[in-house]
């Protein structure tokens, strides 16, 4: 079956829980409730590995930006003659 790829494209933003379904009942096909779960539970597990990663991509980002006001503090301070500022 199709669900790894339909969950991943769903996580991405390619296409729609709501889409797929739509095929399915347009061809008069019933998903077993099991299934459904199981479809389910796959796309909220993608969503939260993918949520996790971002997050840590932007604590990443954020450590970045300290540094570099950090590192401008230093070269205001030393434009200014010192460490005196």
């Amino acid at each position: 079956m199709w669900v790894d790829e339909w969950s991943n494209g769903i996580v991405e933003w390619s296409f729609t829980e709501e889409e797929i379904m739509d095929v399915f009942h347009s061809r008069n096909l019933e998903i077993p409730q099991s299934l459904l779960r199981e479809f389910q539970n796959k796309i909220d597990n993608k969503k939260y590995k993918r949520n996790q990663q971002e997050i840590k991509r932007m604590e990443d980002l954020n450590k970045v930006e300290e540094i570099n006001i950090n590192l401008q503090k230093e070269i205001e301070k030393l434009h200014s003659g010192g460490m005196w500022v």
